[in-house]
């Protein structure tokens, strides 16, 4: 979710998330860059998979605390 909203995700196209609202996931907050991550849908309809990605290697990405 984003600020406590649920985000969908949708389509096969990767998209940015990051602090810079050209992102398609715009999120503002303490250490997150202008292009933080990419999601990047993989799978298909039925069992679908989201692999997320540090778009800055010095700066990687935490999902509920815990590196990805």
């Amino acid at each position: 979710d984003v600020s406590g909203v649920p985000f969908a995700l949708r389509g096969k196209r990767p998209m940015t998330i990051g602090a810079d609202p050209h992102n398609r996931i715009s999120i503002q907050g303490l250490g997150v860059l202008p292009r933080h991550a990419e999601l990047r849908p993989m799978g298909n309809p039925k069992r679908p998979r989201v692999i997320i990605r540090s778009l800055d290697p010095a700066n990687p990405v935490a999902v509920n605390g815990l590196e990805v």
